[in-house]
């Protein structure tokens, strides 16, 4: 895997609730649309230690982030005692692009949340 960078997860950790948790979002990362096209990214890659089950949502926008557009929506399950969930998200081809975590009604006691961005389009390490 290329990584080209680490993203840092600066959100709250979900309580017993089943709001939406942003992620990351190309709009709020700088450097204006097309974030991936100017960076060489190609996928985004996430590790999510999670302690309760939740849903994550992708979604994509051609208009900077006005609108957004549902293209994926996965069931997450808590991840194993000694292990982390892993996703592969192919992200080239979108000029904007959100990730968001719609928390499944139990507080994570353990959240720990691990992006990179990746110029290659491999299998996830």
């Amino acid at each position: 895997m290329d990584t080209i960078c680490k993203l840092k997860y600066t959100g709250d950790t979900p309580g017993a609730d089943s709001d939406t948790y942003n992620l990351v979002d190309t709009t709020l990362l700088g450097g204006g649309s097309n974030f991936f096209a100017h960076s060489g990214t190609a996928k985004v890659e996430l590790f999510l230690k999670n302690a309760d089950t939740g849903t994550l949502k992708e979604y994509v926008s051609e208009d900077g982030g006005v609108n957004w557009s549902q293209i994926s929506e996965t069931a997450v399950s808590a991840a194993a005692a000694t292990g982390q969930n892993a996703y592969s998200f192919v992200v080239e081809p979108y000029r904007d692009w959100k990730l968001d975590w719609v928390n499944g009604g139990s507080a994570q006691t353990t959240w720990v949340v691990s992006m990179a961005l990746v110029s290659d389009r491999s299998a996830t390490s």
